[in-house]
């Protein structure tokens, strides 16, 4: 089974399960605080769900964020 297969099939778990993605990220988007520039656009490569698109969408309004991942699920979820 491929990696993009096996990401589809947790789609719906993954946020309550990815434990240290979301503390790695957790502690990336704290030391955004430290940026003095606004990005027009950001890349979340291996965005999974979303979850940190979302969270990147509110701390720059104004750029446009840009979600990839192997997962065409993921992706789906994502849009939602």
């Amino acid at each position: 089974m491929k990696k993009s297969q096996i990401f589809s099939n947790i789609v719906s778990d993954y946020d309550t399960n990815s434990i240290l993605q979301q503390e790695v990220g957790t502690r990336i988007l704290k030391r955004l605080d430290f940026i003095q520039t606004s990005p027009n656009s950001i890349l979340d490569a291996g965005c999974a769900t979303g979850f940190f698109s979302r969270k990147l969408s509110k701390i720059f309004p104004k750029a446009r964020v840009l979600g990839v991942d192997i997962s065409t699920e993921m992706i789906n979820f994502a849009n939602k």
